[in-house]
């Protein structure tokens, strides 16, 4: 008998994206009647990027376990180590605990006698063996998949195929932006010499001067999607994603994405909504972005349909009403009992 459904997210205070989903699931199922927790390795987490009125616990245990994995001295110098602060034991034994991928050993490690479902947002940790198929099917009663390409890792891996729970997109945030400024935007978190050799590029040729380079780094969720309205061409720097929000986002909000999909925007990112360029041609990623932002000079008619189009088809796909009833089927499967016996 499970007693409540804890979340496991890391001390993060920016919107990392994968983060935000986990955040938005644990709210959703609180709203449907579930005994729901987050807990973290750090106290005093707030997780402020999305709106939740969840409590937020502080479990000790797990810092100690992440710290156990650092270099000796660094361990030495770090307050705590030996003498972590007493847990209050937020996670109790009959507590589900719903674990992101990259978590996956600190979690079983740290409360071994829990029952766990796996969410995987980031095919990385299948196919690079970091998660084998007997270490998931010996500790974990269920697998979440949030995009195709994480479906597909499961499945090649001999796995019962994943509960497929998709990724949405916030309508209130990210919505059509019929007027566009002469803005190029992108986010230069990954890949940040490539991300700069384009730029850079793009300047000093000269085809753009009429254009603002803006980079989208530091902001909140609501900031971001006002300068996406704002923008007529988002730069995708994907990188080995599971899915790959930005790019999405982007085009429910009307740019133009030129870029890489990084595998797991695979799903939504091809030649009708967008400009896809083969992974780490940079050449061929600054020729068509100079192509395209031409032709919208030449003919802005035909792309602003494919805007329209992108933006329609991403809004439909990765619609909140369906990926919430996605998860609340597979909860009520995984963990009815929690919501019967409130």
């Amino acid at each position: 008998m499970v007693s409540r459904i804890l979340f496991y997210i890391p001390a993060i205070n920016a919107p990392v994206g994968g983060a935000g989903v986990l955040l938005e699931w644990a709210a959703w199922l609180g709203q449907e009647g579930y005994a729901v927790g987050l807990f973290s390795d750090e106290p005093g987490q707030t997780y402020p990027y999305i709106a939740h009125d969840l409590t937020v616990g502080y479990e000790p245990v797990v810092k100690h376990r992440k710290m156990a994995w650092l270099p000796l001295r660094q361990r030495l110098r770090t307050p705590g180590y030996w003498t972590p602060t007493p847990s209050a034991r937020n996670v109790r034994p009959d507590d589900l605990i719903v674990v992101p991928e990259f978590a996956a050993e600190l979690i079983i490690r740290s409360f071994p006698e829990n029952r766990r479902v796996l969410v995987v947002q980031a095919q990385d940790w299948l196919v690079n063996g970091s998660l084998t198929r007997d270490y998931i099917a010996s500790n974990f009663e269920a697998v979440i998949a949030t995009s195709q390409i994480c479906s597909d890792a499961i499945e090649l891996l001999g796995l019962p195929p994943a509960l497929r729970v998709p990724l949405a997109i916030d309508r209130s945030l990210f919505a059509f932006g019929e007027a566009k400024k002469q803005v190029i935007a992108y986010m230069p978190r990954r890949r940040g010499a490539e991300v700069r050799l384009i730029v850079d590029a793009l300047k000093m040729r000269g085809k753009l001067q009429d254009f603002e380079f803006r980079p989208l780094d530091g902001m909140t969720r609501a900031e971001v999607a006002a300068n996406l309205r704002d923008a007529l061409v988002f730069l995708a720097f994907s990188q080995s994603e599971g899915f790959g929000l930005p790019p999405a986002e982007a085009m429910a909000s009307g740019c133009l994405v030129i870029g890489y999909t990084g595998a797991g925007g695979d799903e939504y990112f091809d030649g009708d909504v967008g400009f896809p360029i083969s992974d780490g041609n940079v050449g061929a990623y600054v020729r068509k972005v100079e192509e395209v932002v031409q032709r919208h000079r030449a003919d802005p008619a035909a792309l602003d349909a494919m805007r329209r189009r992108a933006s329609a088809r991403i809004l439909e796909v990765y619609d909140p009403a369906g990926s919430r009833a996605a998860l609340l089927a597979a909860f009520a499967g995984i963990a009815g009992e929690v919501r019967a016996a409130m």
